[in-house]
């Protein structure tokens, strides 16, 4: 069955995915476990040494901080910049879309303004390379780029149908 419904997308719903984005990323593991190595040394020295001279507070102390600092620094200030770096480049990325889903494609066209040329992508299930579902939103990855579907553009009507065309397929991961 076909399911056929346009919808827009927002600043936030691209914030959304860029944040999903960076916790797949193993940069925050890597943080984490670079953090919890530090502690690890400095307590063995401060047991070692019946305690810490205060140049290893300082460099721990310092360490947590810049950990912290980079932490912030990706999870929050690097996804608005992309955001409204996208927004910036190409202000139909908020534009009107149509969207078909079926068995075997899901089809995006963006509605054009007037005097614009409009686009339409066709996507077999066998392209995409991965369709990521949360909570909220449907993420399908094609190569090097995302297609957003927020659940609440799907009319309600038809979203049993939408959920059961696009849970059929095994490149389908739900995440958390």
């Amino acid at each position: 069955m076909r399911n056929t419904f346009r919808y827009s997308l927002t600043a936030d719903d691209y914030l959304n995915y860029e944040k999903f984005a960076v916790k797949l990323r193993k940069s925050n593991v890597v943080s984490v476990v670079m953090l919890m190595i530090l502690v690890a040394i400095t307590v063995y020295y401060g047991v070692r040494n019946g305690g810490l001279e205060v140049q290893y507070y300082i460099y721990f102390v310092a360490f947590v901080v810049t950990v912290a600092m980079f932490t912030l620094f990706t999870n929050i200030i690097v996804p608005k910049k992309k955001v409204n770096r996208y927004i910036k480049s190409d202000a139909s990325y908020l534009g009107e879309n149509e969207i078909t889903i079926d068995d075997k494609a899901i089809e995006i066209k963006n509605i054009p303004a007037e005097k614009e040329t409009g686009v339409v992508c066709v996507y077999p299930y066998s392209v995409i390379s991965i369709i990521y579902e949360t909570e909220n939103y449907f993420y399908f990855i094609v190569a090097n780029e995302v297609k957003i579907l927020p659940k609440r553009v799907i009319p309600q009507a038809m979203s049993q149908s939408v959920f059961n065309a696009i849970n059929r397929n095994p490149n389908r991961m739900y995440v958390k």
